[in-house]
């Protein structure tokens, strides 16, 4: 393949050298339909994701490249720290790319009105519903063959089931405990890399989990900070409380996902927050949300952390998960996390 023109002399992520580069891709890579399909999504999706490009300064090289790449964990962490930008600059905070502080270059530093906050971005996409779905409900169950046109007896039909279901929930636990291990490791290795900048600077820090189209991460971050508070009680379990020494500086978690227009509840579940778009547009319309990009953002704050973050980073269009007084129960406010389109 020949050498092409450096992608940082251009002013557009999607130009011609993109598009010869995405044609070159295997048919299977996300770049390549990222960057050639016709589909409403992945128009939307480019022309967010320019937009956010172009916002990303000196950064602009290095995300091209990540976004570039064949390899779906390159690819996917470009595209996160991208719509990260966009989603946290449509709040109406100001976010700054790849700051140079001391010797790190988190990924984002946000600010408004006189304050500052520390992001870092971590891709979690492939984890939750999506390819949860196929793999949980339709376990390989051996020995339970049925010939075509066998009648089942309806003691066996019963024993089939049970079979199944119990086939079906060892798979999600299974599922489960991957998730959440994988979540855990993340926000620890990101924790603490940045503790020491973030203390010596008295900056609030932030790591954002992006999940892409699952919806599963937001409960295993609870789980993981609150411990006992994601069944309704009081925290007294958790990373949060019982790792407050090396999680001090870790402000808060923020979960971000991308949400069709049409998607209704997220989860029935308590702790997870309803999916209420702002500014609800005429289902008669059928192009209105074809060039849009909807996100979530999941906010889970740290009850014990030495720096808090300020109420004027905490903009609406979030989901906020916190207690009233830093001690009670925690819930969700607003009951209801808005869609933000970008």
């Amino acid at each position: 393949m020949s050498e092409r023109p450096g992608p940082d002399t251009g002013d557009q992520l999607f130009d011609d050298d993109a598009r010869a580069l995405a044609a070159e891709h295997q048919r299977d890579s996300h770049y390549r339909w990222l960057t050639l399909s016709d589909d409403h999504e992945a128009v939307a999706l480019r022309r967010v994701l320019n937009a956010s490009w172009q916002a990303s300064g000196s950064s602009r090289l290095t995300l091209r490249k990540g976004l570039e790449h064949e390899r779906w964990g390159q690819h996917i962490g470009a595209m996160a720290q991208l719509l990260t930008l966009g989603f946290l600059s449509k709040l109406g905070l100001t976010v700054e790319s790849e700051p140079h502080l001391s010797d790190l270059t988190p990924d984002l530093c946000i600010s408004k009105g006189g304050h500052q906050a520390l992001v870092e971005v971590r891709s979690m996409a492939g984890c939750g519903d999506e390819p949860w779905a196929g793999q949980a409900s339709n376990p390989r169950l051996p020995h339970d063959d049925v010939r075509p046109g066998q009648r089942l007896t309806e003691k066996r039909e019963r024993q089939r089931a049970r079979r199944r279901a119990q086939a079906r929930a060892e798979a999600q636990a299974a599922l489960d405990k991957s998730l959440a291990d994988s979540v855990s490791q993340a926000l620890h290795k990101k924790a603490e890399k940045y503790r020491a900048l973030a203390l010596s600077r008295a900056l609030p820090f932030v790591i954002c989990l992006y999940q892409d189209t699952d919806t599963q991460i937001a409960r295993r971050v609870i789980d993981w900070g609150h411990g006992t508070a994601s069944k309704g009680q009081q925290a007294t379990e958790g990373a949060f409380a019982h790792g407050s020494g090396r999680l001090s500086h870790l402000s808060a978690v923020l979960v971000l996902g991308r949400a069709a227009l049409s998607q209704d509840v997220l989860s029935q579940d308590v702790l997870s927050p309803t999916a209420l778009t702002l500014g609800a547009r005429d289902p008669t319309q059928p192009d209105a949300s074809q060039d849009t990009v909807t996100l979530r953002g999941e906010l889970i704050l740290n009850p014990v952390t030495t720096l808090p973050l300020p109420a004027a980073l905490r903009p609406e269009g979030l989901g906020v998960f916190a207690s009233d007084d830093g001690h009670g129960t925690p819930c969700w406010s607003p009951p209801s996390t808005p869609l933000v389109e970008l």
